[in-house]
């Protein structure tokens, strides 16, 4: 008899044990602005995803103080990413939608007229979900980078290239 006690003390233990363990993180993933995965960026022209490619990009989720691990992708500068990314054709001074699945703390937009690799423009937006980004009235071609901040060791990058027309 002590012994089936004993099993069933061990049994409900375990069990607690378990259910803190999930709780714990549940309520990690709740009240961190840190999504422990990364989140995907959809980008849109005329409610159809574009072709885009990933840049340079460092996830280290969620994770305890001094702890490390993540994943980082490094690749060569942006421009030239985007110059291997299939261009589609948009109307000057028409909209991009940007949308993150979970909102960066900050977005940094640079952009590159094709055949100059000096940044054209660059621009910060606020913390947000989704972002409409209207493109330039000029007829040329461009790179853009959709790069989201969730903090200094969190952070994605994304490139398309469009042709004015």
């Amino acid at each position: 008899m002590k012994v089936e006690r004993r099993n069933s003390f061990i049994k409900v233990c375990s069990i607690i044990f378990v259910i803190l363990l999930v709780c714990s993180y549940i309520y990690s993933e709740m009240t961190s602005e840190v999504p422990s995965k990364q989140p995907s960026v959809t980008i849109e022209y005329n409610e159809k995803a574009v072709p885009t490619s990933i840049g340079e990009h460092t996830w280290a989720g969620n994770l305890p103080e001094g702890q490390k691990a993540g994943s980082s992708y490094i690749v060569g500068p942006s421009y030239d990413i985007g110059m291997a990314v299939s261009r589609f054709s948009v109307k000057p001074n028409s909209e991009i939608k940007v949308s993150f699945k979970s909102a960066p703390v900050k977005m940094i937009l640079n952009s590159w007229v094709v055949g100059d690799k000096e940044i054209y423009s660059t621009e910060e937006f606020d913390s947000e979900k989704d972002y409409t980004i209207t493109l330039p009235n000029k007829k040329e071609e461009y790179i853009f980078e959709v790069k989201g901040y969730w903090n200094d060791t969190n952070n994605t990058s994304t490139i398309f290239r469009v042709l004015v027309e």
